[in-house]
C-alpha cells in the first residue's frame, strides 16, 4: 500500500496543534473543518468512484469463467480496503494534528473488546473472508463460524452483545484474518480501549452498554465506500444488500455454489436487517 505509506509519512511532517487535542481526538466535524478546502473529502465523489469501479469490476468478473471468478472478486474487495486505508491517511497527513489523532488510536493487537457485535458486511467482502478461510491459511477457523453463526441466528443485535458471543474469527484475543478484515472493521478506531472493555465487561456482568469512544471521520469514509460497493452491486446486477458477516461467510463455506448462483443474479443471501448492530 505503497500511496498510503507515502501519505503517512507526509502526515508526520504536519505541525500538531500545541493544545488538549493530544489528549481528546476532535469531533468529526472539527477534524472536517480544520481542513483546507482542497484537501477535504468529497464524500458523494467518493461514492460515485466506488460505484463505478466496482460495477464494472463485478462485469468483467461475471464474464469470467468460473475457475477465474475468485480472485477477481477478492481483487475488487482489497482494492476497496486500499482505498479506504489512503482515505484514511490522506486525512490525517492534511490535518495539522492528523498525527497526534493517528497517536490517540488505541486498537492493538490483543484488544479485542468490540469483537462481540454483529458486523455489517458487503457481499465481495463475506467472500473475501470466505475465501481465506478456504484457502487454508485460516482454516481452522470454519467451524468456529459454523458455531457461531448457529449461535447468533435470530440473535436481537443487542442480545447477541449481551450475551458477549465473540467473533468466531478471534485467535488469542487477535483478529486471524486481519489482511482480509472488513471495511467496517477497518473503520472502526476507538481511543479509549479502557472504556470498551468497560461496556463488555458491563454487559458480562448483566448490566448495560457503557459509551465508547472512537473515530468517527473514518466511519464516514467507510460509509461512502461500503454505499458505493453496494450500489456497483445494483448496476451489475446482482443482489446489493449488506449482509451480517458470520452469517454470510457460513453460507458461503457450506454452499460451494453461492457466489457462483450470487454471480448470476440470483438473491442468496440475508439481508443485514436494519438495527442489526
Amino acid at each position: 500500500m505503497g500511496e498510503a505509506k507515502r501519505r503517512k509519512q507526509a502526515g508526520r511532517q504536519q505541525p500538531a496543534r500545541d493544545t488538549a487535542l493530544t489528549d481528546k481526538p476532535r469531533s468529526s466535524q472539527e477534524f472536517f473543518d480544520q481542513l483546507a478546502p482542497a484537501q477535504r473529502p468529497d464524500f458523494f465523489q467518493l461514492f460515485e468512484a466506488t460505484r463505478e469501479i466496482t460495477r464494472d469490476e463485478l462485469m468483467a468478473v461475471r464474464s469470467e469463467a468460473a475457475d477465474g471468478r475468485s480472485e477477481g472478486l477478492e481483487s475488487l474487495a482489497r482494492a476497496r480496503h486500499a482505498d479506504l486505508d489512503d482515505a484514511v491517511e490522506a486525512g490525517f497527513a492534511a490535518s495539522p494534528d492528523g498525527e497526534a489523532t493517528r497517536r490517540a488510536i488505541a486498537c492493538r493487537k490483543g484488544c479485542y473488546f468490540c469483537c462481540h457485535v454483529n458486523v455489517s458486511a458487503s457481499i465481495p467482502d463475506a467472500i473475501l473472508v470466505a475465501n481465506t478461510i478456504r484457502s487454508g491459511s485460516a482454516g481452522r477457523f470454519a467451524a468456529a463460524v459454523r458455531t457461531t453463526a448457529a449461535q447468533i441466528a435470530g440473535l436481537d443485535p443487542a442480545e447477541r452483545y449481551r450475551q458477549a458471543i465473540p467473533c468466531p474469527l478471534l485467535e488469542d484475543g487477535a483478529c486471524g484474518i486481519h489482511e482480509a478484515r472488513p471495511t467496517a472493521c477497518r473503520a472502526y478506531l476507538a481511543t479509549d480501549a479502557g472504556k470498551c472493555e468497560a461496556s463488555l465487561s458491563s454487559v458480562k456482568a448483566g448490566g448495560q452498554p457503557t459509551p465508547v469512544e472512537s473515530l468517527a471521520y473514518p466511519q464516514q469514509l467507510s460509509a461512502a465506500i461500503n454505499s458505493g460497493v453496494l450500489q456497483g452491486c445494483a448496476e451489475a446486477g446482482l443482489q446489493s444488500c449488506a449482509v451480517e458477516l458470520t452469517g454470510a461467510v457460513d453460507l458461503i463455506l457450506r454452499d460451494a455454489t453461492a457466489v457462483d448462483r450470487w454471480l448470476n443474479g440470483e438473491h442468496v443471501f440475508a439481508p443485514y436487517r436494519a438495527g442489526d448492530g
